[in-house]
């Protein structure tokens, strides 16, 4: 997965169909896409390239729209895209170009701020289940780090510059790490009433597990 880490919103969601009383596109395919303000400031409209593929994984097209589509700080929020030479796409993958804010400023994606990495989304089930009841109801799978990126335990990709997550806004070292043997058996007798820091696996030494639990009254 390619990703300009700079970019101030996600792409949540996208979904296309024909004619939308949101866009008035009169039978025109249109493109729904959510998004999340990851910024501090009002979003204006951006600039998405919408590429569609065919039921067998073909590209059938491909251009760049933009579109009025308000942002409020820190807030999810949508926008409607009418991109052309898109009929019968399957699915349709966007990413963010341009950003204009309601103060003037302009954000634009530069391919020396893209990063490659591999996702740390683990599959629904247990270890999952433990997670969440660990770091949160939005963890998505351990946190991890390289030289590239620190993925947060909110999925979310970020900078090796950034102490917080741009997502979740967690704190980079007290993101959960994947634990080893010793930590995997504190970590399953974990209550759901406690949390687990795994020292040992963040800093490099085996073993070393702090457990804290919360004094909540019966």
């Amino acid at each position: 997965m390619k990703s300009d880490l700079t970019c101030p919103v996600e792409v949540v969601s996208v979904r296309i169909g024909q004619e939308s009383e949101e866009s008035g596109s009169r039978g025109q395919l249109v493109c729904v896409i959510e998004f999340f303000n990851l910024s501090e400031k009002v979003i204006d409209s951006l600039q998405m390239n919408i590429i569609g593929f065919d039921a067998e994984g073909g590209r059938i097209g491909g251009r760049l729209v933009r579109a009025a589509a308000r942002g409020e700080a820190r807030a999810r929020f949508s926008g409607a895209f009418l991109p052309d030479h898109l009929e019968g796409a399957e699915r349709v993958e966007a990413s963010v170009e341009k950003v204009w804010f309601q103060d003037g400023v302009v954000w634009r994606r530069e391919e020396r701020n893209v990063r490659e990495f591999t996702p740390n989304a683990l599959p629904e089930g247990r270890e999952l289940d433990r997670l969440r009841a660990v770091a949160g109801p939005d963890a998505a799978g351990y946190a991890r780090e390289d030289d590239i990126v620190w993925m947060c335990v909110c999925g979310r990709a970020n900078r090796t510059s950034d102490d917080h997550c741009r997502r979740c806004e967690r704190e980079r070292e007290q993101d959960p790490r994947p634990p080893d043997t010793g930590c995997q058996r504190a970590f399953h007798r974990l209550p759901p009433i406690g949390r687990l820091v795994c020292s040992g696996t963040a800093r490099g030494r085996a073993g070393d597990c702090r457990r804290y639990a919360d004094r909540r009254p019966a």
